[in-house]
């Protein structure tokens, strides 16, 4: 897929293909498809390419430790056997 930040020119309303609103002065990163190809060549936004994205590594981090606290929750919730020695 092909990935671009768009950004509404100043001036210019610019509202999102599937109608949820309009699309932020700051922009969004889409994908390139007919729709804004033609706001581009209609004079509407400003397209450059998206900020890199580091994120993915972070949102990758953030299941295995999800897993690992609830493993941990789970596991201190876990009935344990009285201690005869304990009495």
């Amino acid at each position: 897929m092909n990935r671009i930040l768009v950004k509404p020119k100043p001036g210019r309303v610019v509202w999102l293909p599937d109608g949820s609103g309009r699309l932020p002065e700051a922009g969004k990163t889409v994908t390139r498809n007919g729709y804004w190809t033609r706001r581009e060549r209609d004079g509407d936004i400003d397209v450059s390419e998206p900020p890199a994205q580091t994120q993915p590594a972070a949102k990758a981090a953030a299941p295995q430790a999800a897993r690992a606290a609830s493993k941990k929750a789970v596991t201190s919730a876990t009935p344990q056997p009285p201690d005869p020695d304990n009495g």
